[in-house]
This record gives structure tokens, C-alpha cells and sequence, in this order.
């Protein structure tokens, strides 16, 4: 007679004891409702898996890396793969409300910071903060000073690397103020959607205005016509003018369509900054 295979609870509680046989962390000390929590969490697991929590390990990264999802060390050519646990980490609702206060506080402080940098810069003056930490960084941007930035935020995006210490504390390793292609994995984007839905928005926002800004100056400078090989604008103006003897009407002419043109494509521009800046 074939014994029957055990339950999802049966496996679940071998697991928490081959597992905190060796280890101890928040999982092997949780007490009470947290404990339930961690054994309910397990033996679904158990039940979706039939048991094999290494197929289900095989099975998380391979998806982490088909979406392209890796970092990158000091000093390193080429990503790495980012190691994931297909265990999620159960927090307490008092303990993620702590967390959340947490990191919106040194968010603020972030932005703060910046502000001061790029505007008053009152932490240098009171000796707060060195200048030549300030100026020496190769990532300060010194045209950015006394600029108001759109929407009037230096952060757009903010996130944090966080550890829980020895003594049950969390702390902050690191600081993150880049796209938040992070935040696309973990909604379970794929790579082409991370691209297509966060990270070309964002670079098209960015170069819009400067391109259109390269096109007036290129218009104003040599007109575009001239570009493409063809008799430049002023210069056809200017031989209807020698022919007929009509200067002061075609170089009027050619200054109210230079003018036109620049005028419109500027206040395109400044529409989209505008709008642009609502949109962060």
C-alpha cells in the first residue's frame, strides 16, 4: 500500500524546521499571528509547488533574468544577474507603516538637500556642508544653480535599499533617485514594457525641448532649406531683391518669415516644458 504524499501543511512545517535548524532570523522568531502568517504563506506555496521549492527557485530567476533584471558592482563591465528569493518577506503592518515614515522623511530631507545646493546654498555658508564636496563632485551640475526646477521638485523618484540589523532595526544602505525601472520589475513589467512605458517617456521629456530648441537655432543660423542643398531662404530673397530693386520689401519679407517661424517653434517649446512640468 502506497503512503499518501503529505499535505501542504506537513511540508510546510518540515521546511520552518530544516530551515531554522540551521538559521535564525524573523521567520524561526516570529511568535503569535506573525507565526501563523508564515506558515499559511508556506503551505500555499507548498500546495502550488507540490513541495519543490527549488523548481519554484529555477522558476523566479529564469523570469528575473528573461526580463533583463541585473546590477552592476564598482568597477564591473558587465551586469550581473540579481539573485531573487521566490520566498516573499512578510512585515507588519506597524512595522511597514514605521518603514514607510521612514524613508518619506529622508525623501524630504533628500529634496531638501538638493534645494539648498542648487538654490540658497545656506548649508555651505554656515559650514554645514564643504563647498569642495559640493563643487569637487563630478555629478554637481553648476548650470542647474538658481534654476527653478519643473514642478518645482528636484526628486521625482526616490527609493531605498533597506537591511534589517541585529537588533531587529531597519537601516538604509543606499539611496536611489534614478528612473524607477525597479519599480516597473517589481509590477512585473517585461523589459520591452520597463523601456516603452518609463524609460523613453522619460528621455523623450528630457530631449524634446533641447531638440526643438537645436531646430530654431539651426533655422535662424542657416535655415533648414540650406541644409537640404537648396538655395537658402535669405539668399533667394536677396537675388529677387538685386533683380527687381526692391531690397527694403523682400528683406522685410524674409525678416517677418524668420520671425514667424522662431516665434512659433519657441512658444511650442515653451508649451512643452510647461506641460512637461505638470506632468512630473
Amino acid at each position: 500500500m502506497t503512503a499518501a504524499p503529505p499535505d501542504s501543511a506537513t511540508i510546510a512545517a518540515r521546511w520552518i524546521a530544516e530551515y531554522c535548524a540551521t538559521s535564525g532570523d524573523v521567520l524561526c522568531d516570529s511568535r503569535g499571528g506573525a507565526a501563523e502568517s508564515w506558515r499559511t504563506l508556506l503551505a500555499e506555496i507548498a500546495g502550488v509547488t507540490d513541495g519543490d521549492l527549488e523548481a519554484l527557485r529555477d522558476r523566479v530567476q529564469r523570469q528575473a533574468d528573461d526580463i533583463g533584471t541585473g546590477y552592476r558592482m564598482p568597477g564591473d563591465s558587465e551586469e550581473r544577474p540579481w539573485p531573487v528569493s521566490p520566498l516573499p518577506l512578510l512585515i507588519a503592518e506597524s512595522e511597514w507603516t514605521a518603514i514607510a515614515e521612514g524613508v518619506a522623511q529622508r525623501a524630504r530631507l533628500m529634496e531638501l538637500l538638493l534645494d539648498d545646493i542648487y538654490g540658497a546654498q545656506q548649508l555651505t555658508r554656515d559650514g554645514l556642508l564643504p563647498a569642495s564636496l559640493v563643487t569637487g563632485n563630478p555629478y554637481f551640475l553648476r548650470p542647474m544653480v538658481g534654476l527653478q526646477p519643473p514642478g518645482g521638485r528636484h526628486l521625482s523618484f526616490y527609493a531605498v535599499d533597506l537591511a534589517r540589523g541585529p537588533d531587529g532595526e531597519w537601516r538604509v544602505l543606499g539611496d536611489h533617485l534614478r528612473a524607477p525601472v525597479g519599480a516597473g520589475y517589481a509590477l512585473g513589467m517585461t523589459y520591452g514594457q520597463v523601456m516603452g512605458y518609463i524609460v523613453l517617456p522619460q528621455a523623450f521629456r528630457n530631449m524634446l525641448p533641447v531638440l526643438l530648441t537645436q531646430t530654431i537655432i539651426l533655422f535662424q543660423d542657416t535655415s533648414l532649406v540650406y541644409v537640404l542643398s537648396i538655395t537658402d531662404f535669405l539668399g533667394a530673397a536677396s537675388k529677387i531683391a538685386n533683380r527687381d530693386f526692391r531690397p527694403v520689401e523682400m528683406y522685410l519679407f524674409a525678416a517677418v518669415v524668420y520671425f514667424a517661424v522662431s516665434f512659433t517653434l519657441s512658444s511650442l517649446v515653451r508649451r512643452l516644458q510647461t506641460q512637461i512640468a505638470i506632468v512630473r
